[in-house]
């Protein structure tokens, strides 16, 4: 393995890994030093129209739908939900979950 630096080829692999984080590390430093001053104000170059969002509601029905069709022999998500919970008690939750879907 060999990575060339300028006129510079570097084979020993602590120094390709040395000379990749020194790159890594000081980009944002170089690419800060190349940026001209000014006194305009970053958020002048966003036009809020653009960059507005919304969400329709959703309904009930569907979450409950969604908690019906979970695939109860997939492993657990990020939250550690089981799907099994999830479906079986689908009847007693769809209503706390659209809520809180439709409130955030």
């Amino acid at each position: 393995m060999s990575l060339n630096v300028g006129e510079s080829n570097i084979t020993d692999e602590a120094n390709i890994a040395e000379s990749i984080n020194e790159y890594f590390t000081s980009i944002g430093t170089n690419l800060a030093a190349q940026v001209s001053s000014t006194s305009t104000k970053p958020e002048s170059y966003v036009d809020r129209a653009k960059n507005t969002s919304s969400f329709n509601s959703i309904h009930v029905n569907e979450v409950y739908e969604a908690l019906n069709n979970l695939k109860t022999s997939k492993s657990l998500g990020p939250d550690e939900i089981p799907a099994r919970l999830l479906k079986d008690s689908r009847f007693r939750v769809a209503l706390y979950l659209t809520k809180t879907f439709n409130a955030s």
